[in-house]
């Protein structure tokens, strides 16, 4: 009797070892594999979102508020050159002739906030301008309108901004004559678009073929190309090789922003000929935007391209020699509109 009852303690110890362990094993507190997945997906979470310029091909991980951009009209006049602030921040530069041989500016902002400050001086827009507005779904901003925009705006069902001292504008002092002295900021604008709503939508795809990898073109590097419009009008792009932008220039020297005496400085440069002629008052460029051939700046090197705008809100596109689309660098651009017949270009 003994005996027996040994063995009998002993199975029932035995049983309650087996139920214990297997209670254990299935307990997810401890489970080995359940805590390895529990580290992964902790790991993950605290990665931080990132978002996409869309014009520049650049990340953030600020939300981007405004992804449809805003385009100022830039004076560009001569005498006004050294007033100009906020252009070295834009995301896409557009320079071309408007009128007299001079050039204005269509400067684009996909999230202006702010940090971006004091813009301008701002001026009165142009129907290329309202174009190139439609091609890359912008908002314009401008204050005024001549050479036949007004019809062409209408046409084109555009979105814009007019800005004057009483809506998002100021005038400033700044020592010349009062149409060179209304300015913005990035502020203003950021409030212009939540009043009116119109910074929502924009450009689902990155605009252009931005390169995941540097890109350096095979062609002589340059440390100064200059962008001549026409005989009067010439726009410099010294190179930085240390920060590998080029610098904005004029008469020889890089310009700096009227308010923080910074460079303008831009990654891409892009040279574009076209055929220009006149509207019938004979003053107004009347530009050709359907496409010719080009230069693409970036690094210090350049490359020959096509370009080219298939519809009115299409935007323009790039390739390379050979017909591929063109690899661009991630950063911002600045492209000059050229008249094909008087254009020119030197690269030293």
């Amino acid at each position: 009797m003994k005996i027996k009852s040994i063995i009998s303690l002993v199975l029932t110890v035995c049983l309650l070892f087996t139920f214990t362990g297997c209670r254990n094993d299935q307990n997810p507190a401890i489970n080995s594999s359940d805590t390895e997945n529990s580290t992964t997906n902790s790991s993950e979470t605290e990665k931080p979102v990132t978002y996409t310029y869309s014009l520049t091909g650049l990340e953030t991980t600020t939300p981007i508020k405004n992804n449809r951009p805003v385009a100022l009209t830039i004076n560009n006049i001569y005498t006004a050159q050294k007033v100009q602030c906020g252009v070295g921040q834009a995301d896409v530069v557009f320079e071309t002739e408007v009128e007299g041989g001079i050039t204005r500016m269509l400067a684009l902002y996909q999230n202006p906030t702010k940090e971006i400050g004091q813009i301008g001086t701002v001026r009165s827009v142009r129907v290329v301008f309202a174009d190139l507005v439609a091609s890359m779904d912008a908002v314009l901003v401008h204050h005024g309108i001549g050479g036949y925009a007004a019809d062409r705006m209408s046409e084109l069902g555009t979105d814009r901004i007019e800005i004057n001292t009483n809506n998002y504008g100021k005038r400033e002092n700044n020592g010349l004559a009062w149409e060179h002295t209304l300015y913005t900021s990035g502020e203003m604008l950021e409030s212009a678009l939540d009043k009116t709503g119109l910074g929502e939508g924009g450009m689902e795809k990155q605009w252009l073929n931005f390169s995941d990898e540097e890109i350096s073109p095979e062609n002589t590097a340059s440390t100064k190309v200059v962008a001549k419009f026409n005989n009067y009008y010439h726009t410099y792009f010294f190179y930085d090789s240390e920060d590998k932008v080029y610098q904005k220039g004029s008469n020889g020297a890089p310009l700096k922003d009227y308010i923080t005496g910074e460079t303008e400085d831009f990654k891409n440069v892009f040279l574009l000929e076209t055929k220009m002629g006149y509207y019938p008052n004979n003053k107004h460029r009347d530009i050709e935007l359907s496409g010719g051939k080009g230069y693409y700046f970036t690094n210090g090197g350049y490359e020959e391209i096509t370009w080219s705008k298939s519809g009115d809100h299409s935007p323009i596109k790039f390739k390379n020699k050979i017909g591929e689309e063109l690899a661009v660098n991630k950063g911002n651009s600045y492209i000059c509109i050229m008249n094909r017949s008087t254009c020119s270009f030197t690269a030293e």
